[in-house]
């Protein structure tokens, strides 16, 4: 198996921040805004983009209006259907 390691040195500044090398994030693909996730196995620190998928998006996005109740609809089509046959009969339309 081929061993896919690079090392690679940044320096880190007096606010405990680290500025990731170009070369870093091109291997891991990721572009300014991307999310990254930090992992910390022992005393080894991996950086590791972040993969979106719907479980971690879950919650994510706030609904602009409440959802739909359908039971709800069903029963006030049925409702509206049945005021409007009453309203016909008293008519003598039906």
């Amino acid at each position: 198996m081929e061993d896919d390691r690079v090392f690679i040195e940044a320096t880190l500044d007096e606010d405990g921040r680290v500025q990731v090398p170009p070369e870093a994030l091109e291997r891991l693909d990721v572009q300014p805004g991307d999310r990254i996730r930090f992992v910390l196995d022992a005393s080894v620190l991996w950086l590791q983009p972040t993969v979106w998928t719907l479980n971690n998006l879950q919650g994510a996005i706030i609904p602009r209006r409440q959802p739909l109740d359908i039971d709800r609809l069903i029963d006030e089509a049925k409702q509206a259907k049945a005021e409007d046959t009453v309203r016909k009969m008293r008519e003598g339309k039906m």
